[in-house]
């Protein structure tokens, strides 16, 4: 009975998740680690969306299609946490990883530079009003995204 009250009191003492194994092992009360897993991180695949975009913005046949691509092109490209990611725009690339300059960054200077180009690319393209001048930035983006995967 002492034994009982004992194990009662302690589970009275303890408190948080770990709370019930301490009290019926001994062990030190701990807080379990998260099961969640890190996103995986796939920059041929954010490199190829960001082309497939990049063709699509070539093949629009109006000004605000070719935008809304290049603004996906540019969103693969930065990732959520970069400056120049658009959050009201759709992000094509979500799961795949943090954007392909940022998945770049440290492990491939040579492909984050040419990234780099593909998105001042894709930024001056938005800028154009004029559909042809556009959609030339869709195809010079989809040329540099290609030589880049």
């Amino acid at each position: 009975m002492k034994k009982l009250i004992s194990a009662l009191c302690a589970l009275v003492v303890l408190t948080g998740p770990g709370a019930a194994l301490a009290v019926e092992t001994g062990a030190p009360a701990t807080t379990p680690q998260s099961n969640a897993m890190a996103p995986t991180i796939d920059v041929a695949k954010e490199i190829a969306t960001a082309q497939q975009h990049a063709d699509l913005a070539a093949a629009a046949t109006d000004i605000k299609a070719v935008h809304m691509h290049l603004t996906q092109v540019i969103n693969c490209l930065v990732g959520p946490s970069g400056k120049a990611y658009v959050a009201g725009a759709t992000d094509p690339c979500t799961g795949m990883g943090n954007g392909a300059l940022s998945d770049t960054m440290k492990t491939n200077v040579t492909k984050n530079r040419a990234l780099e180009r593909a998105l001042d690319r894709a930024q001056s393209g938005l800028k154009e009003d004029e559909l042809k001048a556009a959609q030339r930035a869709g195809v010079a983006v989809s040329a540099m995204l290609k030589k880049v995967a």
